[in-house]
This record gives C-alpha cells, sequence and structure tokens, in this order.
C-alpha cells in the first residue's frame, strides 16, 4: 500500500485500520493494536514497538487518512441517524403499549428510551447536558420533561380506611 511514496506492509496497514476503527479497548491505543497485531512480541517491548511505529510516516499518514475518512461517513450518517432518533423520541415520549391481553402497560420503559435518544442527540451535536436540562425544563410547555411515577396497585380494601384508630 502506498502512501506519500511510502510503504506500508501488510501488518502496518492492519495496525492502523486497529488503531482508528477498532471498538474498544483497541481504538487509540497504540500498545494493544500492536500486540494485537504482532502476538508474539513480548509484552515488556510492545508498547516501545507500538510508540516506534507511530513515529513512522507512512503509519501517521495513514492514520490521519483514516481518521478523515472516519469523520467524513459520521457526517454523512449524522442526518440519517437524528432523524432515526427523533422519530424514537416522538414515539416513546408519546406512545401507549397495550401487553397480549390488552392491559396498557406503564410508560416508564418507553419514556427512559426516549430521554436516551435526547441525550444521544445533545452528544451528537456537542450540546451540555446542564444546558439540555434547562432548556427542557424552561421550555414553552411544549417541550418539557416528562415524569413518571409508577404506583403500586391499590385494592378497594386499601382505599376503607378505618378513621377510630
Amino acid at each position: 500500500m502506498e502512501i506519500n511514496n511510502k510503504y506500508l506492509t501488510d501488518d502496518e496497514a492492519k495496525f492502523c485500520l486497529l488503531y482508528v476503527n477498532a471498538a474498544a479497548p483497541y481504538a487509540g491505543n497504540a500498545r494493544l493494536c500492536y500486540q494485537k497485531v504482532f502476538p508474539d512480541a513480548p509484552d515488556e517491548i510492545a508498547n516501545f514497538e507500538a510508540k516506534r511505529l507511530m513515529k513512522k510516516e507512512a503509519v501517521s499518514e495513514r492514520i490521519k487518512e483514516l481518521n478523515a475518512i472516519s469523520f467524513h461517513m459520521a457526517e454523512f450518517i449524522k442526518p440519517q441517524t437524528t432523524e432515526t432518533l427523533l422519530k424514537i423520541m416522538h414515539e416513546c415520549a408519546e406512545g401507549t403499549y397495550c401487553d397480549k391481553d390488552g392491559n396498557e402497560q406503564s410508560p416508564a420503559a418507553l419514556r427512559a428510551v426516549s430521554v436516551h435518544a435526547a441525550k444521544e442527540l445533545n452528544s451528537m451535536y456537542g450540546i451540555k447536558e446542564e444546558i439540555a436540562h434547562k432548556v427542557k425544563i424552561e421550555g414553552d410547555g411544549q417541550t418539557g420533561m416528562v415524569f413518571n411515577l409508577i404506583m403500586p396497585e391499590t385494592k378497594e380494601n386499601d382505599l376503607n380506611i378505618d378513621n377510630n384508630g
């Protein structure tokens, strides 16, 4: 693979892909990526070798290139993700569901999904949580927060209170 007239070995290319695109704990962890690609390397030299590899021009250029691709892909997907999260928020904030016997279910779980979707949107757009809460709580009434209280089912016997002590 050629990058700026410099060559990467297949293992170096794998290292770069892991470093940029792998899931935790590999992404951004040069030592772990190095150990994954070069499993025979002794633990005591893996950190040193990973740092040495990161300093290679071809490796650093490939990592920059992969990061740029990842950034552009994220920007392409962001509007679709936003639309999906907004639909989830709306449906879960206002939806009511029944079980197979027709009994209405507590909306608490759905409301939690709606709140989580809102937090993800806030994170995507860099909105700090304390600002988001302020906007929701002090909104015009249509953007306020919904709080659910789950109460145990009361029976008729519980409602007949003896006031005579």
